[in-house]
């Protein structure tokens, strides 16, 4: 299994919580709320994996927002 680091963004750039999920085999990157992409290794899945990568950048951000209310 690929190691996937996942942050935000563009931090230097975009002032939003826009995320990006980045491995060896894939890249997955949002821009502002409404735009996203991903780079894989396989194209013939790559539909499957850019819905699974928007859940779990939604998941992250609820996860953060949740770790950050006091």
């Amino acid at each position: 299994m690929d190691v996937y680091k996942i942050q935000k963004a563009y931090p230097d750039i975009l002032k939003g919580d826009e995320i990006e999920i980045v491995s060896d085999n894939l890249l997955y990157s949002e821009l502002g709320q409404t735009h996203s992409g991903v780079q894989c290794s396989n194209l013939d899945n790559y539909d499957q994996i850019h819905l699974l990568c928007c859940k779990v950048a939604k998941l992250m951000k609820e996860i953060d927002k949740l770790n950050k209310c006091q």
